[in-house]
């Protein structure tokens, strides 16, 4: 059987496709505008199927071992369970990303997320969240001053660091368990690591750490990144930390702390350029709700509440106040004022749903 030579144009044609269809083809660079609503990263995207393509929120979980989680109610309305339901695909601007799977995540919390905060997410649910899964695919940069998470391809192996001017410096990271952690320096000398996190918006300091320090309440004193005190800008909100580290797990650098700095992340070269993008600002109404918090009684916690009642603290601040005084079967005036304070930290438009749900949890747990 006589060969046929091979169509040069058409091998090519199908190269640049091939090319084309790689997720990191012509130096793309995903741009996700985001914002902190309740706490949480949150961006604005869209996402399809073959036979749907929808508006969404979904949270960006850089801590947490996910590469895509989806409500139900949003892979029914995208028909993912029907032939040809998958892939997923991400629309964001400058790129697309597919998905193979979803892994599903706590509905009951997000349905109550994007009912308390649907006016901050212009009415479209919060479906779901992307995370480290998926994440850990690029280089990221966090630059939450600006509202913007940037994606691009991942550097090759032995790349170095662009030169930095001014105030940016390069650190280096470790890798553990799809975990980006940081080096501090604690004011005695001693050399721990902290993990970036994107979930909560106070950064934490691990309750053991804190207590060791004679500092329960979190207040350590100088806490050391590079060339910066990060105790300047953050209260750490002392908590468990079940994460591990060879050199000592200090905790977590959350939101309060990523609002304040440019965080550009390589992972296959194990390093962070961190860029200052607003000057430091000591939250002492955080310290002084992490001090009432610690002490687990009533009088601290109302004490802040009555001074600090334009903090974002101020809404868990008065549901620990009325746990306490519920728990301790108080007497009817404690307990009248800690549902008078419970009831100014709801959200406005919301204060009869909350209160119906409340009252059904307090029933459920025989209050």
């Amino acid at each position: 059987m006589e060969s046929r030579p091979l169509n040069c144009r058409w091998v090519l044609g199908c190269l640049c496709i091939l090319i084309c269809l790689s997720p990191f083809a012509g130096a793309q660079e995903a741009r996700l505008p985001v914002r902190v609503v309740g706490g949480r990263l949150v961006f604005r995207c869209e996402l399809s199927t073959a036979h749907r393509r929808i508006p969404a929120n979904l949270f960006v979980d850089f801590n947490r071992q996910i590469e895509l989680e989806l409500h139900n109610k949003a892979a029914d309305g995208l028909k993912v369970d029907r032939p040809n339901g998958l892939p997923i695909t991400l629309h964001v601007p400058g790129m697309t990303i597919a998905f193979d799977s979803r892994s599903h995540p706590d509905e009951d919390y997000l349905d109550n997320f994007t009912k308390l905060y649907s006016l901050d997410l212009g009415e479209v649910a919060c479906v779901g969240a992307i995370g480290a899964g998926l994440l850990k695919k690029y280089n990221v940069a966090l630059d939450l001053a600006a509202g913007m998470v940037t994606l691009t391809a991942p550097s090759s192996a032995g790349t170095a660091p662009r030169a930095v001017t001014g105030n940016s410096q390069v650190l280096g990271i470790n890798m553990i368990n799809d975990l980006v952690w940081l080096p501090v320096q604690l004011k005695g000398g001693q050399r721990m690591s902290l993990f970036v996190s994107t979930t909560n918006p106070d950064s934490m300091i691990d309750e053991d750490v804190a207590f060791s320090e004679g500092a329960p309440n979190g207040n350590v004193g100088a806490v050391t990144m590079g060339n910066v005190d990060l105790s300047t800008f953050v209260a750490w909100r002392p908590s468990p930390v079940t994460q591990v580290h060879p050199d000592g797990a200090f905790g977590s650098l959350g939101l309060d702390v990523l609002n304040h700095f440019r965080l550009e992340i390589d992972r296959v070269n194990r390093f962070a350029i961190v860029t200052p993008t607003r000057s430091a600002q000591f939250p002492t109404d955080a310290l002084e709700f992490f001090t009432a918090m610690v002490t687990e009684e009533a009088a601290p916690l109302l004490g802040f509440l009555e001074k600090h009642s334009g903090s974002r603290h101020t809404r868990e601040a008065a549901e620990l106040l009325l746990d306490i005084e519920l728990d301790a079967i108080g007497n009817d005036s404690a307990i009248e004022k800690a549902l008078s304070w419970w009831d100014r930290t709801r959200i406005a438009d919301l204060r009869a749903t909350e209160a119906l749900d409340a009252m059904g949890e307090l029933r459920a747990n025989g209050r």
